[in-house]
């Protein structure tokens, strides 16, 4: 039956279905952006033959001519057959849609993501690189929600589709109207069949046709792709380091169409009149009306026009529908629009030449906006930071310490003021020097993924390859030094999820140790990293940390509360909040010995 249609479309020209959809759904009023998005749900149709759209019409179609012979008086028989035919066909027809609404929802995401993803690390490297943190945070919630807003755009495209198949099947079925109807009145029988139809039409709709749509739940699986996401954001200081943003956002994507295509996700935006729940119901609901048809037996009373204007109400309020659900995508279609970006190339650092400091600041102002006002965190800064050494950070909360070490890494604008790097780079970027720093917080965040891929996770392939033994027994002496021993044995298969606070922090320190010791990190930026692990574990870790600061020769940024770890630096900064302004000392380190 399904391949009797198919070739009986292959009839229909698709050149006139695509230009009156644009006629339906353009407007004149629209941006380009949305009718380039609009384009695309066209064109995914298109490339398919609009099977979807011929079934869809074919089926509504078939629904209200059903509908349509009920009202003819007698003609038992007749109404029967076509009772019969259309609860069989509607199954068909409902079955075919759900395959070819499958493959196009799964279709449309693959298509716009991908033309999307590469967008999306452009604009995060743009930003990145510009010194716009708070745009990146906005980012992170348009990516959060694409998937599930592309979807809703296209159940309001295909609400249109179904609402202009009905408009043009009413239309259809006027012209037959005269060949079936005759007209019988009379007052008592006119009288009993209005409050019939009118008592059974409350029936219908509150015990039938008002939870027909009841199965359509929310799924699981969008919960687990939003975890993606958020791990992808919260991971994505190390992920821009290492450079493996375009493999993490591919990831990422194989990772949304799988969700899509889970048929929990699908339900929710698969058109409802195909939904098993509704077809079974609305075929309960055709067979009492044909039974109705029988007891009223009489000539359709409502004016023609009436359907038809009934139609064209449906259809534009569908329309403009749309044209709403367009407006929640356009910070996607603003994406989209997007000229690609090219981040600064790295700095070539000379291990010949003698750098006496790593970062200068000179007069440099940095302020933070709040309530459209512009507060400064420290004004007119003047500081060198040594190279090879330790710089311990201290201060209250909401001092700046995070946003002077967000400075030096060029992840803030300042105001006013210079900063230079190695002496003589003051235009550097983070993107020039990233591949010497790591940057390591109290929050740390691992992947869903072994200990030994969070621990190895950015470094090279092929150095992982050739050094394969080499890496795993620095990670096994690590994970004893740490105490870690028992997750040795699982170091492949355990999920890193799985583990405890002070866990996690632990294996993000042992990533930073390889890091150090195979990759070629020379700066490390620390801020409270060993803040959710016990005082004697501190002490093991910095002692770890001191040795190879001493054999990598690595400039080390501390950041903490915690004074007693003042002794472990070369110089200390303390930041004076009502002055807004830093203060350098060097660390006397018979001084900082009786500290407790």
């Amino acid at each position: 039956m399904e391949k009797i249609f198919e070739q009986l479309f292959k009839l229909i020209d698709n050149s006139i279905i695509e230009k009156i959809l644009k006629k339906v759904i353009i407007s004149n009023d629209m941006t380009p952006e949305q009718v380039m998005f609009i384009n695309l749900f066209i064109e995914n149709d298109k490339k398919n033959d609009f099977l979807r759209i011929k079934y869809i019409y074919l089926s509504e179609f078939l629904i209200n001519f059903g509908y349509f012979v009920d009202k003819i008086e007698d003609r038992r028989i007749f109404k029967i057959i076509v009772t019969l035919f259309t609860v069989y066909n509607r199954r068909l027809f409902a079955k075919i849609l759900r395959k070819y609404e499958k493959k196009s929802i799964i279709n449309i995401e693959t298509k716009i993501l991908n033309l999307f993803n590469p967008k999306i690390e452009d604009v995060i490297n743009k930003n990145i690189e510009l010194e716009n943190g708070e745009e990146l945070i906005n980012i992170r919630h348009v990516y959060l929600d694409s998937y599930k807003v592309i979807a809703m755009v296209y159940a309001s495209y295909n609400n249109i589709i179904i609402s202009f198949c009905d408009f043009i099947n009413e239309i259809s079925l006027l012209f037959l109207r005269p060949f079936f109807f005759s007209t019988r009145y009379g007052m008592l029988r006119n009288s009993f069949n209005v409050i019939f139809v009118s008592s059974y039409s409350i029936f219908v709709y509150f015990l039938l046709l008002r939870d027909a749509e009841g199965e359509f739940k929310s799924g699981e699986s969008g919960k687990y792709i939003s975890d993606d996401i958020i791990t992808f954001f919260n991971n994505l200081n190390i992920i821009v380091e290492k450079n493996k943003m375009k493999e993490e956002l591919s990831k990422l994507l194989q990772n949304i169409i799988k969700v899509v295509s889970d048929p929990k996700i699908l339900n929710q935006y698969q058109t409802s009149k195909n939904n098993k729940n509704y077809v079974n119901t609305m075929n309960r609901y055709k067979i009492l009306e044909t039974i109705v048809s029988f007891i009223v037996n009489d000539s359709y009373l409502i004016a023609l026009t009436e359907t038809i204007e009934s139609a064209m109400v449906v259809l534009s309020e569908k329309v403009y529908s749309f044209r709403q659900k367009l407006t929640i995508s356009s910070e996607i279609m603003d994406i989209l629009k997007l000229n690609s970006y090219r981040i600064s190339n790295p700095i070539v650092w000379n291990q010949d030449k003698k750098y006496d400091y790593l970062f200068v600041l000179q007069d440099v102002t940095v302020e933070y906006k709040e309530n459209d006002k512009y507060i400064p965190v420290f004004v007119n800064v003047n500081l060198s930071f040594e190279l090879n050494s330790i710089h311990f950070i201290y201060g209250n909360s909401g001092s700046g310490k995070t946003t002077l070490v967000n400075t030096l890494m060029k992840k803030l604008k300042i105001k006013n003021g210079s900063i230079k790097f190695l002496n003589e780079y003051e235009n550097y970027t983070y993107f020039s020097i990233r591949k010497y720093i790591t940057f390591l917080t109290s929050e740390s965040v691992l992947f869903s993924k072994s200990i030994y891929y969070n621990i190895t996770f950015g470094m090279d392939e092929q150095l992982l390859n050739e050094k394969k033994d080499e890496i795993s027994q620095e990670i096994i002496k690590y994970m004893n030094i740490l105490n870690m021993k028992e997750f040795i044995t699982d170091i492949n298969i355990k999920n890193s999820k799985k583990l405890s606070k002070g866990q996690t922090q632990r294996i993000a320190i042992i990533r930073l140790f390889i890091n150090i010791i195979f990759d070629n990190v020379k700066i490390l930026f620390l801020d409270e990293f060993t803040s959710n692990i016990d005082n004697d574990m501190e002490i093991i870790i910095f002692t770890e940390l001191l040795k190879l600061h001493s054999r990598h020769s690595l400039t080390i940024f501390m950041i903490s509360h915690n004074m007693y770890n003042i002794k472990y630096s070369d110089f200390n900064y303390k930041f004076n909040v009502d002055e807004r302004s830093i203060s350098k000392f060097i660390t006397n380190k018979d001084d900082v010995l009786c500290i407790k």
